[in-house]
This record gives structure tokens, C-alpha cells and sequence, in this order.
């Protein structure tokens, strides 16, 4: 009857929770690496009397990145 009914109903609000819980986690994650790209190749351009300080910053950080990227794939395997 109506009694069941109402229990599918939380059930299916419980799922529904569930999944905006699993987007909201990849949706900061996406907007950390996007902010890192564009938001400082933004302020490089706005900042356009000393854009290669910033871009050097970012090309001496990529081996260490990519190197901690590396090194946490190779500990899990």
C-alpha cells in the first residue's frame, strides 16, 4: 500500500543523494586542475609585464608533479 510506497520513495532519495554526493567529489577536483591552468595563464596575461617568473614557476614544478605522479602509481603497483 501507500506504506511501501513511501519506503521506495526514501529509498530512491537515498540513491539520488548518493549520486549528487559522487558528483560533487570529482567537481572540486576538476575545478582545482582548471583553476591551475587557465586561472594562471589568466593572471599571466593580466600581469603581462611579468608573465615569465609565473610560467617558470609552472614548467619547474611540472617534473615534480609528474614525478609524484609517477612515483604514487608505481607504490600502488
Amino acid at each position: 500500500g501507500p506504506g511501501k510506497d513511501g519506503e521506495e520513495e526514501e529509498e530512491n532519495s537515498v540513491e539520488e543523494e548518493a549520486s549528487d554526493g559522487t558528483e560533487v567529489v570529482p567537481a572540486p577536483v576538476e575545478a582545482s586542475q582548471s583553476t591551475g591552468g587557465p586561472a594562471l595563464a589568466q593572471s599571466n596575461q593580466h600581469v603581462s609585464h611579468q608573465p615569465e617568473p609565473s610560467l617558470l614557476a609552472i614548467m619547474q614544478q611540472m617534473p615534480q608533479i609528474m614525478a609524484n605522479i609517477q612515483a604514487a602509481s608505481s607504490s600502488e603497483s
